[in-house]
């Protein structure tokens, strides 16, 4: 009990303004066309290896290793491999992996029918080839790495009968030993040359040890989260199909090792010295390209679906950037997605997604520059973006340096708070939960129901739905005026429903807003009510923000705002903030006047071209998307604001007295729902995809716990099922500190939503 005190007695203290503290992020400096091959017009990138020691960098495309400087970024040969271009039984083609022995400034390259090239590092030049199996028996490769301490080169190879570890001695020139290690795929190996251990991922079966000195597995690691019910496969259709394991990286220094997985943005950290996971955490979603800086302890974690690049302190495991990284920047009035340098302009164009993504990272732990490969096409007169070789096929190579950016200042003694999942309650009232608000004197969760036209009171003690109360056509948002126990939402037709919380029913539902721009109709994007004033400001992102009077339940002024993502209130002032989906900044309105006074800058990255927008998983017509500003939330006492970006992942803190931006930190794209619980100062971010709850310390913006409910995502723990979870809004219990996640539920067909309970602590 007197620890909790403590809490919250530095929960009321004055928060932590620490300017000088700062976080690890990166900035593209180059982008770097690769040259045409001499033997193939692919367009992809598989690997990017940097010698420390020279500084150079080897990029592996289809049919040659091209040669950078790491100083000058600058491209110093491209070496052809014809080897890349011969294809393997299958008919694959082109160079896999490559590897750089340090000591003997060695590149070794592996080409997808089983041959590796041997090029001098000093004179860029192929000094030999040799292949441990006969390449009329390869039926595919994948991962390769090398030990420059013993002189081995570990790779992965096919044939008809499975994959094996093929370890070969490049001193004696043999093979030294032949290593099986599981049927199922396994693609990526990294080595700790200090303690001579290769780990070996494999995508079901975890991560396999093996002691280079006699080149046997001594131990294999469970990775990432399993698959719910236990057993499950990608191939069926599960609960949750676990971590499918990919890239691995180690840390020499720390005797760390590191896996990523591809389906759920899983980071597991793994002791070397004990081979127990230590650590389990999730970031951007579609991941299999990892790279680490051991000097500065960062871990480097790509997201190809959304060209992003998580930035991770090694140390605390914890996200302090979300940088973009395809493609951008680039001239204006170039349209950028997924695309390649047109050597004809001086911009990029557009090509359909599948056509280019990030494909291999590394990093030079010297200068810690970071090398992304990125593949694409160009799409012009004479090519067909539905083509994968055409004659105008590029890839190239960006650039980054590390950077640092301002944060809220940690407070070295607070300690991060913690959550924990309580409970689930089945809403029986309907479906297509999307917004809630809690009702602090009545001690009532009321949740509104798009799919069902209704909401659900629900009592939180029991989880029971105590009414269900109809109101207008797909509400969107939610209000309550406490003092009178009224309850507001906004609505998909545009109309406002007004409800007696006591008696729970329908009081009247007007129309507020007719305006509907373009295809989609009304965008609801908030409701919030003015203690003070009694007005309600309704939110349309499409046009407009209505102040309202719901007692004469007419609009009483307008004000235009085509790019509103959503809107909350600090009842202390009385000003209303308004965050602007694709300009990356937020409105300040006076309450008493209903005026803009004051536009916060530097919230949210804005779009290129103003006002473009990319659709989740689409081509993007935009030549830079933006921060996708959503969610505001309000921490009264301390008078601070906190904004979601639903592209980059962000939640920025803002200074409420002077609208500045305190700092910002990074979760994951996608997120939904922001909620503040303003007895304990804690931030509250939800994500739909993941699904998880992440918990911040808004004094400090220190992350605390996650959250995860993916291997809840089904009522029955044996019954297979899919896509079964949608996360939407977070709401908060003041008086208990009690969290209530809203379950859309899966919306094809639609099903009852849920309320996920969380238990809320403080440090311990």
């Amino acid at each position: 009990m007197a620890a909790w005190g403590c809490f919250v007695v530095a929960a009321l203290a004055a928060p932590v303004r620490a300017e000088d503290a700062k976080a690890p992020s990166a900035e593209v400096v180059s982008i770097v066309p690769m040259s045409p091959e001499p033997y193939s017009t692919n367009v992809g990138i598989d690997d990017v290896q940097v010698n420390a020691k020279t500084g150079r960098v080897y990029v592996s495309n289809t049919s040659a290793i091209t040669v950078l400087d790491g100083d000058t970024d600058t491209i110093i040969k491209v070496i052809p491999i014809p080897a890349g271009t011969a294809p393997n039984v299958n008919g694959y083609y082109g160079i896999y992996q490559s590897c750089v022995d340090d000591r003997t400034n060695t590149v070794y390259s592996l080409s997808e029918n089983g041959v590796v090239t041997v090029i001098d590092g000093a004179t860029n030049s192929v000094t030999g080839t040799f292949a441990p199996w006969p390449t009329n028996t390869i039926t595919n490769v994948d991962g390769m790495v090398c030990n420059p301490e013993t002189g081995k080169l570990y790779m992965i190879l096919y044939n008809n009968q499975g994959n094996r570890i093929v370890v070969w001695d490049t001193r004696k020139q043999a093979i030294a030993a032949t290593i099986f290690v599981t049927s199922n795929p396994h693609e990526w190996m990294a080595v700790n040359r200090k303690t001579n251990r290769i780990y070996a991922q494999t995508i079901y079966d975890g991560l396999v040890v093996i002691d280079g000195a006699t080149d046997t597995v001594i131990d294999r690691i469970v990775a990432g989260q399993g698959p719910q019910p236990p057993g499950c496969l990608a191939t069926n259709n599960c609960v949750s199909q676990g971590s499918w394991l990919d890239q691995v990286a180690v840390d020499e220094n720390t005797n760390r090792v590191y896996v990523v997985g591809i389906n759920d943005g899983s980071l597991t950290t793994i002791d070397g010295a004990t081979d127990k996971v230590i650590g389990l955490d999730f970031f951007n979603w579609f991941t299999y390209v990892l790279a680490l800086d051991p000097v500065r302890k960062r871990i480097y974690q790509f997201d190809v679906s959304f060209d992003t690049m998580a930035v991770i302190d090694s140390v605390s495991g914890k996200r302090t950037a979300n940088v973009g990284v395809g493609p951008g920047p680039f001239p204006l009035g170039c349209n950028a997605g997924w695309v390649v340098l047109n050597p004809n302009a001086s911009c990029l164009v557009t090509v359909s997604a599948s056509l280019g993504s990030i494909g291999a990272a590394a990093v030079n732990p010297v200068n810690g520059k970071i090398y992304v490969g990125y593949g694409g096409q160009y799409v012009g007169p004479g090519s067909s973006p539905f083509l994968s070789n055409v004659p105008n096929a590029y890839s190239y190579l960006y650039v980054l340096k590390p950077t640092e950016t301002k944060l809220p200042g940690d407070a070295d003694d607070a300690r991060p708070p913690r959550a924990a999942l309580a409970g689930t309650a089945t809403l029986a009232a309907g479906a297509g939960a999307i917004d809630a608000a809690f009702d602090a004197r009545a001690n009532k969760l009321y949740i509104a129901n798009s799919g069902a036209n209704s909401v659900s009171a629900l009592d939180p003690l029991t989880g029971a739905v105590t009414a269900t109360i109809p109101v207008g056509a797909s509400p969107r948002a939610i209000a309550i005026n406490e003092s009178a126990n009224t309850l507001y939402t906004y609505n998909g037709d545009g109309s406002v429903s007004v409800l007696d919380g006591a008696h729970g029913s329908r009081l009247a539902n007007f129309t507020a807003d007719a305006v509907a721009t373009g295809v989609l109709g009304l965008n609801p994007q908030g409701l919030v009510h003015s203690r003070r004033t009694g007005k309600l400001y309704a939110v349309n992102g499409f046009s407009q923000i209505d102040v309202i009077d719901p007692v004469s339940q007419r609009v009483l002024k307008s004000i235009p705002d085509p790019d509103a993502g959503g809107v909350a209130i600090n009842q202390r002032t009385n000003m209303i903030y308004v965050s602007q989906f694709s300009e990356g900044t937020v409105w300040v309105i006076d309450g008493a006047t209903d005026r803009k006074i004051g536009v916060i800058g530097g919230v949210g990255q804005p779009a290129l071209p103003a006002g473009c927008y990319q659709s989740a998983g689409g081509p993007n017509s935009c030549l830079q998307m933006s921060s996708g500003l959503t969610k505001v939330a309000i921490d009264e006492e301390l008078n601070r604001v906190y904004v979601l970006g639903q592209n980059d992942g962000r939640v920025v803190t803002i200074d409420g007295e002077r609208n500045v931006v305190l700092g910002m930190d990074y979760v994951q794209p996608d997120d939904y729902g922001l909620a503040v619980d303003p007895r304990r100062h804690n931030v509250f971010v939800s994500n739909f995809v993941t699904p998880a709850l992440w918990l911040f310390d808004g004094r400090t913006g220190r992350l605390g716990s996650t959250v995860n409910f993916n291997s809840r995502l089904c009522d029955t723990a044996q019954t297979p099922c899919f896509d079964q979870v949608d996360l939407k809004s977070v709401t908060v219990n003041p008086a208990t500190g009690q969290v209530f996640v809203l379950d859309q539920g899966d919306l094809n067909p639609q099903t009852t939503s849920r309320v996920f309970v969380v238990d809320a602590k403080g440090g311990l």
